[in-house]
């Protein structure tokens, strides 16, 4: 969310809009703002949200809508679903404006009566996955009481299922869940889950069996040939239309020539793996975000320095176990119309692939990496998770370090750039600019396309390290070489991890 503030001076003859975003001010001639009608809507129904998060979205739009220097003329103008925190609600409130319909807030809400939710009892009251409201699952009225003896058995069994973490389970416990199959067995339980923990117990065979390296290379194989038709296709449909040009440059822009290379544990050497991890380059690869957060040491907001149709990335964020977050997965499967017509990945490859009968469901989508249910054989039995992403060749070197290596060894190297004053993500390697207050990406000294990934360990100071040994454990053997000031860092960063504390006793 943007941390800034608008204010709007009169002064004799113009407004000039004021902005802490980024330290820009905007200034529109006349004697009020383009879209002042609908900044007094927003601001009201700001004033009187019901929560503090309904708030906060009125305000994201508040902001971004008085930062334009030309008028809104129709809900559906395509800067408005460039924006975030507009969705249709806003944009139906946008119309009432325009048309002169809208009186107040209250009114709108009497006119436009939000879709009731059930009643919740003290837990969560949820709608099925299908859309139509479910049965609320808090009472415990109708719930089976579980013997404390076994509990903790029950929540274990259910740990163990891909997505679910212990708060989950003991959610599901408390209502009279006894186990995994008691679980799929019973679809109002199953009504407790979010969509990717529904998909993951739904393909609970799939998600819990390991990927062998000959089914690996089998799925990459169908990928690539897949991918290698719809270069083809694409190629056939630009001579066929050779005389049009307007045709054939776009035609010609959707042939991606795709470099495909198995990532994870299957680089690392490793014989089996959980989920086949696949990630294709190409240049022509778009919506690579900059990060918009300064360092801690400079403090304020800058403005993003990509137009909103392209996904932003920001400064690495921790989660309470230390763990950071998912490399080049954009905004946690954040998904609209316009990023999914952008997204080569959502629009082109995962279809294909479903028409080749390869992926069956979806878990965790976004623009630039796929997460989903796979069938590699005949039968109901091979299935297997495959995790897919799409990257530019200048990403090439961050995103194989990012892709390639376990959550500790990312963890490592990103507190390594922090330390160095760099920013590492899966885009690439970053350095703050404070004269233009931007980050700007790292270029290679010899003039290539792109940094390697030994170029990038270069720079934090790191020897070249083989794929094989970038996990946790090659770390911890540095120790006998290393001073403690190189892993303290990291060993900080664990501190909520349990499992890596038990590796390094």
């Amino acid at each position: 969310m943007f941390r800034c503030l608008y204010r709007l001076h009169s002064l004799p003859g113009s407004h000039v809009l004021r902005s802490t975003l980024g330290r820009r001010t905007i200034s529109t001639n006349g004697d009020a703002p383009p879209n002042g009608d609908i900044l007094r809507m927003l601001e009201e129904c700001k004033r009187v949200a019901s929560t503090p998060h309904r708030a906060k979205i009125f305000s994201s739009a508040y902001k971004q809508i008085a930062a334009l220097n030309k008028p809104i003329k129709r809900a559906n103008d395509p800067v408005l679903f460039e924006m975030f925190n507009v969705g249709e609600g806003i944009r139906t409130r946008i119309q009432c404006v325009l048309d002169g319909k809208w009186e107040s807030e209250e009114e709108y809400q009497r006119l436009h009566p939000r879709r009731p939710k059930p009643v919740a009892t003290g837990r969560q009251a949820t709608y099925t996955h299908s859309g139509e409201p479910g049965r609320p699952m808090g009472s415990k009225a109708n719930a089976v009481p579980v013997p404390p003896a076994n509990a903790q058995a029950y929540v274990n069994e259910l740990s163990t299922a891909r997505g679910i973490g212990p708060a989950k389970a003991r959610q599901l416990v408390e209502n009279g869940c006894t186990g995994l199959d008691h679980l799929r067995k019973t679809p109002a339980l199953m009504e407790m889950l979010t969509p990717k923990q529904y998909i993951s117990i739904k393909y609970l065979d799939a998600t819990g069996t390991p990927v062998i390296r000959e089914e690996a290379e089998q799925v990459l194989g169908i990928v690539r040939s897949a991918l290698q038709d719809l270069d083809d296709e694409a190629r056939a449909m630009m001579e066929r239309f050779s005389a049009d040009q307007e045709l054939r440059e776009t035609y010609e822009s959707r042939i991606f020539d795709w470099d495909l290379v198995h990532v994870g544990p299957y680089r690392r050497g490793f014989p089996i793996a959980q989920e086949v991890d696949i990630v294709a380059f190409s240049d022509r690869v778009g919506g690579v975000p900059s990060p918009t957060d300064p360092p801690p040491d400079v403090g304020g907001t800058v403005y993003p320095t990509t137009p909103f149709l392209e996904p932003i990335a920001r400064t690495i964020r921790y989660d309470s176990r230390g763990r950071p977050p998912l490399p080049l997965h954009i905004a946690k499967g954040y998904r609209r119309s316009f990023q999914v017509a952008a997204s080569p990945l959502l629009n082109t490859i995962i279809p294909a692939l479903r028409r080749r009968g390869l992926v069956v469901d979806d878990m965790r989508p976004s623009s630039h990496r796929w997460q989903g249910i796979v069938k590699i054989g005949h039968s109901d039995a091979d299935i297997r998770v495959m995790d897919l992403t799409v990257a530019p060749t200048v990403c090439r070197g961050a995103a194989m370090l990012a892709l390639t290596g376990d959550a500790e060894f990312w963890r490592h190297l990103t507190e390594q750039a922090k330390r160095s004053g760099l920013l590492l993500n899966g885009w690439g390697l970053w350095k703050w600019n404070g004269k233009e207050k931007e980050w700007v990406r790292v270029e290679p000294d010899d003039g290539s396309d792109y940094l390697t990934e030994d170029a990038i360990l270069a720079h934090l100071g790191h020897e070249p390290v083989d794929p094989g040994r970038r996990n946790f454990s090659f770390l911890v053997k540095r120790t006998h070489r290393t001073s403690d000031k190189v892993l303290k860092p990291l060993l900080k960063s664990t501190k909520h991890d349990g499992d890596a504390q038990r590796r390094l006793k």
